[in-house]
């Protein structure tokens, strides 16, 4: 495969990733609370109601997520992306680091809208026969222990999002000596464990570019009978498709 079909079918994919960059930060933003609100809810319920067998647990779990609580998330998620907007001036919705998506939930009141949330969800299962009175009350009055441990959740997410982006730099850092050795089987191990973190971790414009430059001089190589040689055009045109 000549170098420049090549760049192109690899740079269809990354310019489609560039373009919905602000869509996929929306949605790990939408899973990483989902999973934090149904990891704490859980959890909740079993502090609070220590006498429900597991499947109990489980099915008021999701009537509460499934009456009020996923579109809680999904109301608390645009509320930050508009405060983003609003406040630090985030015009395209793209976030630039962790400690800004982190900074933005914060303080956009993202508790405060998953607590009310709560309390609808709360009271529709209660009018739709799911939970009776009393545990309507032990609920409400427990609501602090899962909104505490949301809050606690989100800050651990984010601390692991922190830790998933020092490994991807590692891996680069490791894979750039591999390349600077010509060692492709090194890189090709290398790059195993760079996409395995790159798929778990916020997807950010700087992180993307270095992984979109890693992944295209690989595949050049591995498609041009390992040359590793790369010409200027080559370097130029490789700078323009990871960009």
């Amino acid at each position: 495969m000549k170098i420049i079909e090549l760049l192109e079918n690899i740079g269809k994919g990354i310019n489609i990733l560039s373009d919905s960059l602000s869509n996929l930060q929306s949605k790990f933003m939408e899973s990483t609370l989902y999973k934090v609100v149904n990891t704490s809810i859980d959890c909740g319920i079993r502090i609070l109601l220590p006498n429900f067998i597991e499947d109990e647990v489980i099915d008021l779990k999701n009537s509460i997520m499934e009456n009020g609580l996923v579109k809680g998330i999904k109301e608390a998620v645009n509320s930050a992306i508009q405060f983003g907007k609003n406040i630090y001036g985030i015009t395209t919705g793209k976030f630039n680091s962790v400690e800004q998506m982190q900074n933005i939930i914060d303080k956009s009141g993202t508790i405060n809208t998953i607590s009310s949330f709560l309390d609808e969800a709360i009271d529709t299962i209660k009018s739709m026969g799911i939970i009776n009175s009393n545990v309507k009350t032990v609920l409400k009055s427990g609501k602090n222990a899962f909104l505490n441990n949301i809050k606690n959740n989100i800050s651990d997410e984010f601390n692991n999002q922190k830790k998933y982006l020092n490994q991807v730099e590692k891996y680069a850092k490791q894979w750039n000596d591999a390349y600077i050795a010509r060692d492709l089987e090194e890189m090709k191990d290398i790059f195993y464990q760079l996409e395995s973190y790159i798929e778990k971790t916020m997807p950010l414009k700087e992180t993307m570019k270095i992984y979109n430059e890693i992944k295209i001089i690989q595949e050049m190589i591995e498609n041009n009978k390992e040359k590793f040689d790369l010409s200027q055009n080559e370097i130029e045109l490789i700078e323009a498709f990871s960009n």
